[in-house]
């Protein structure tokens, strides 16, 4: 993010320069050549952003493939805990094939096992969310059963109390 905004600013300043630059340069040469300090900037942003896409790897952070595989053994784990295996069978058992895919995949020393890991952790952490969610939603369905029952119930103690009331106001017109 950082990164895109310097860009971003080096490039607004390198407009600015090239204008400025643009119009001695016509001065000067009568609009025939570019100037060679814009044409320096533009090879060098043209550097950078082939940089990006050669080695994206390279300069995305982020964690070891090594890494990444424990954290979704460990969301897989954590599904299991949630009851994903039930829950969200589907997400939780192509979670677990993608992990033991990934896994033959590193121990074979596979360059292609990241985007496998990378899945299996999505996958991983989708059941255990799944799992979690179902649960929540269950709770909060007996929730409002209660909450409609504890409802019903002060309804019907309102309309006794009322009850009482007119009846006091009844015996008692004096008051």
């Amino acid at each position: 993010m950082i990164i895109r905004k310097e860009l971003r600013a080096g490039s607004e300043k390198l407009r600015a320069e090239s204008r400025e630059q643009g119009a001695n340069s016509e001065k000067l040469t009568g609009g025939v050549f570019p100037a060679p300090r814009f044409m320096l900037y533009a090879l060098c942003a043209v550097l950078y952003i082939l940089c990006f896409l050669i080695f994206p790897g390279c300069t995305a952070p982020g964690q070891s493939t090594d890494a990444l595989f424990a954290a979704a053994e460990s969301h897989l784990a954590n599904a299991r805990k949630s009851g994903a295996e039930q829950l969200a069978e589907p997400e939780f058992r192509e979670a677990e094939a993608l992990l033991v895919e990934a896994e033959a995949a590193l121990k074979n020393g596979d360059k292609g096992s990241r985007p496998l890991v990378e899945k299996a952790h999505a996958k991983a952490r989708l059941a255990e969310v799944l799992a979690r969610q179902s649960k929540a939603e269950a709770e909060a369905d007996r929730l409002e059963k209660e909450l409609e029952k504890a409802s019903a119930e002060a309804d019907s103690v309102r309309k006794e109390r009322e009850l009482s009331e007119s009846e006091l106001k009844q015996e008692s017109p004096d008051q």
